[in-house]
């Protein structure tokens, strides 16, 4: 609700701004996903802040399988609240 009032009622500001969210949500969940991986292959790590590290190549690896399985939930929760 908060996110159709703030654009003033213009639809492209809409798609925009739905655009950006699902964009860095996809970045967030490639780098978190990353750490998650690496902390289960190397759970005994010397350097606990070295796992920050892995966060920006992690979003380079998984940004694109990320976000594309995103907007995969995202359409099917938008058509299921539409055929029902």
């Amino acid at each position: 609700m908060y996110l159709a009032l703030s654009v003033h009622g213009r639809v492209i500001n809409l798609i925009i701004a739905i655009a950006i969210i699902l964009l860095m949500t996809g970045a967030f969940f490639a780098g978190w996903l990353k750490m998650v991986k690496t902390c289960i292959i190397d759970p005994d790590r010397e350097e606990p802040n070295s796992l920050m590290l892995e966060f920006s190549s992690g979003v380079g690896e998984y940004f694109v399988p990320t976000t594309v399985a995103l907007l995969n939930y995202f359409f099917l929760i938008f058509a299921g609240l539409v055929v029902a």
